[in-house]
């Protein structure tokens, strides 16, 4: 599936909130989904993107239009000829009929299949495990989405719309004795809601939080989640940027890296640490003889002497997953690995 860019996703998350707002169409029936006049708002949300991402369910019977300063809903009436402005209203201005697109007053909503298997690929869920994400235990609301592995554990992930509005029927829903216990609950909506305490050890994210910040495609922050489940429930987690030395366990955390790596020995720790303090200053390269001298401070000139990165990291493979050989003789953190 091809990768949205991170603030595609995020208006395309936000259509998919509202996709669920239900207005009445030209017969006077509920339709659910967002018109047109709103998607133009949303500046990522090409005509590429509609065609694939959105269907069209519809078209409003009523459009907002302005009467001084204020908007006021009008009605919209269809004509009988081919033209593309086959559909018209009344200004409440100067009460003269006016033709508007079809495209203005088109009703859009996200596939959500499609939008729930991309949001199940970034947290790595297999397709075989992905059935959940084609029915939902509340229509329209809720979802399985599957099992993703973050940091040691595997957790069970779901998906929610409308959560402000829906709480009550969510709570129920976790509460049950069908439902594992634990999880976590992923929501498309912008605003959580306050002072909920949510059952059986759940933690709830943002969608639009849980992304990497600094990666123009779209990717999930596994450090951040990590930290989150890891959290007392209800606590704060807090987002570190776009990397993370531990000293006291030698972990280096990347946020487009799934896992932590936990560095062995004395010398290599040494090595990333001082690259870290570097970047807690904004310096996202340095030189191998920084990074061997920092490695090497203590040692014996002997043991130092005719050294290379290479040499330092021989025994670990893993350091070429999270380090990067850059421009000659310059070694840099992987902030954007394969």
């Amino acid at each position: 599936m091809k990768k949205l860019t991170t603030p595609a996703l995020i208006e395309l998350t936000e259509v998919f909130e509202k996709s669920d707002s239900s207005q009445s169409d030209l017969e006077g029936l509920r339709v659910q989904g967002v018109p047109g006049w709103d998607l133009c708002k949303f500046a990522r949300i090409t005509p590429a993107i509609t065609s694939h991402w959105l269907n069209k369910v519809g078209y409003a019977g009523t459009m907002p239009a302005y009467r001084g300063d204020e908007k006021v809903q009008v009605e919209i009436t269809e004509l009988d000829d081919s033209d593309s402005s086959n559909f018209q209203y009344r200004c409440p201005e100067t009460f003269r009929m006016r033709r508007v697109a079809a495209s203005a007053i088109a009703v859009y909503a996200v596939k959500a299949e499609m939008y729930l298997d991309y949001i199940a690929e970034l947290f790595g869920i297999h397709n075989a495990a992905r059935s959940g994400a084609k029915q939902a235990p509340i229509l329209g609301c809720l979802w399985k989405l599957g099992s993703a592995r973050i940091g040691p554990s595997q957790v069970p992930i779901w998906f929610v719309r409308e959560l402000g509005v829906k709480l009550d029927k969510v709570i129920t829903h976790l509460n049950d004795v069908s439902v594992n216990p634990g999880g976590l609950l992923v929501t498309s909506g912008f605003d959580l809601p306050k002072n909920i305490q949510f059952p059986k050890n759940f933690r709830v994210v943002r969608l639009q939080e849980a992304l990497v910040e600094f990666t123009r495609f779209s990717q999930l922050d596994f450090t951040y989640l990590e930290r989150l489940m890891s959290q007392p429930v209800g606590a704060l987690a807090i987002k570190t940027g776009k990397v993370y030395f531990n000293e006291s366990t030698s972990t280096l955390s990347i946020a487009t890296i799934k896992e932590p790596w936990k560095i062995g020995g004395v010398k290599q720790p040494k090595a990333v640490q001082r690259m870290y303090q570097a970047a807690c200053s904004d310096i996202w390269e340095l030189t191998h003889a920084e990074v061997l001298d920092a490695a090497y401070k203590g040692a014996p000139e002997s043991e130092r002497k005719g050294k290379t990165i290479h040499d330092l990291f021989k025994k670990n493979d893993k350091w070429k997953t999270y380090l990067r050989l850059t421009r000659r003789g310059h070694i840099a953190f992987n902030l954007a690995p394969d």
